[in-house]
């Protein structure tokens, strides 16, 4: 049966949809059979497929799914043994979509920007988490840090401070890749590209190939 994984977070600008881009071609590129599946009433996953498809791209299929045929849908495709893994990008807040999505999901992904304001949305993500573990006991919360500046404190601090403050939560686990802040990264939605195409030679590209084989290890244990 195909794996399942959502990219949610507990507020909106945390870089969710760049996350679930290139995280499902990194997992294209290493062999794995993916199809995506945008919740997200903004439709940026979407879009940016479609810049995809015409420049050839084309690779995985995007689905979007309305809500109330979620639970049937994701579970029809987590039977189709010709898909190893079904991505879904949630809304960019904890809204009854994303509570659906993370149902159906084995694993969590969600992105933590550098301030102490995310480590606070994070916590009351985690709490989310910890709630929908009591009827969904095996679902595994993935995190970690984007928009990263290594100058930064706050950079350097927020994971040790989040592995602490998520320590006693089973199954959460805080990546050690660290998606910086950088240009390549601002731009390489506009053209339909991934980071692996746009700038294949960055920093950001082989922060997104780090964090893609972490999340696969964290599946794997």
């Amino acid at each position: 049966m195909a794996t399942v994984i959502c990219v949610a977070t507990q507020k909106g600008g945390t870089g969710k949809s760049s996350t679930a881009i290139n995280v499902a071609c990194a997992l294209e590129v290493a062999g794995y059979r993916v199809i995506v599946v945008d919740t997200d009433p903004q439709a940026t996953f979407s879009l940016w497929h479609r810049k995809r498809k015409k420049l050839g791209l084309n690779g995985f299929k995007v689905l979007q799914i309305p809500k109330g045929l979620l639970d049937e849908e994701i579970q029809a495709l987590r039977e189709d043994e010709k898909l190893d893994i079904i991505l879904v990008d949630c809304p960019g807040n904890i809204e009854d979509i994303t509570s659906t999505a993370v149902k159906l999901s084995d694993a969590v992904l969600s992105p933590l920007r550098p301030s102490s304001m995310d480590m606070t949305h994070s916590a009351d993500t985690a709490r989310f988490i910890k709630e929908m573990r009591n009827s969904y006991p095996d679902i595994r919360f993935i995190l970690f840090l984007n928009a990263a500046m290594p100058r930064w404190n706050i950079s350097r601090d927020i994971g040790p401070a989040t592995r602490e403050m998520l320590k006693n939560l089973p199954k959460t686990t805080v990546l050690e890749a660290k998606i910086p802040l950088a240009v390549a990264i601002a731009e390489f939605f506009g053209t339909g590209q991934s980071i692996f195409e746009y700038a294949p030679k960055s920093a950001a590209a082989t922060a997104y190939k780090r964090l893609t084989k972490e999340v696969i290890q964290c599946l794997q244990n």
